[in-house]
């Protein structure tokens, strides 16, 4: 049985042992992936928050999908529904979103980071979200596409145009891809 459907049994068995197991799993990366859409780390922390109570409270779970993929598509819904209420958007340019490795390589690891950052704040929002599951969260296209309510050929679709898109605006900006990667 898969680990994180295990700690949810836990959970619904009476264990509260099994939430906060998801919870110190899944926390950190929610808010983080929740701030790159509403720029607010208060309210992203809040958002990460209302994920887990609407799982502990309305619960829901089927288990036809992984946990990470739903507990990520109530995540991006909450996200999107508070973007809407405020009627707007912000995506920021969160240096974490790039691993930099080896310390004698930083300054050009932080200039490749920075030169992808200001590439992916350039995509649409929809090839972000798809760079940003696949890439950072290592989701698989099936995952990606639950979470952003998509078919599966949409997501591989999508993310052939995101990546297009992403060499694109490195070009104007001077730089290769495979420079880059």
């Amino acid at each position: 049985m898969d680990k994180d459907l295990e700690c949810y049994q836990r959970y619904l068995s009476g264990d509260d042992g099994g939430i906060e197991e998801l919870l110190e799993r899944y926390g950190a990366k929610l808010i983080s992936f929740i701030y790159r859409f509403v720029g607010d780390m208060e309210l992203a922390e809040e958002l990460m928050e209302d994920t887990f109570c609407d799982i502990i409270i309305k619960g829901g779970f089927s288990g036809s999908s992984s946990f990470k993929t739903y507990l990520y598509a109530i995540a991006k819904n909450k996200a999107y529904s508070e973007l809407k209420r405020r009627k707007r958007f912000a995506y920021v340019d969160d240096i974490s979103f790039i691993e930099a490795a080896g310390s004698s390589s930083d300054i050009e690891n932080k200039e490749r980071a920075d030169a992808i950052l200001l590439a992916l704040s350039k995509l649409k929002r929809d090839h972000r979200t798809v760079l940003y599951l696949l890439y950072y969260e290592d989701m698989s296209y099936k995952d990606a596409a639950k979470v952003m309510k998509k078919t599966e050929g949409q997501i591989k679709s999508l993310a052939f145009r995101a990546k297009k898109s992403m060499r694109s605006v490195l070009e104007k900006e001077g730089l290769t891809y495979e420079e880059l990667i």
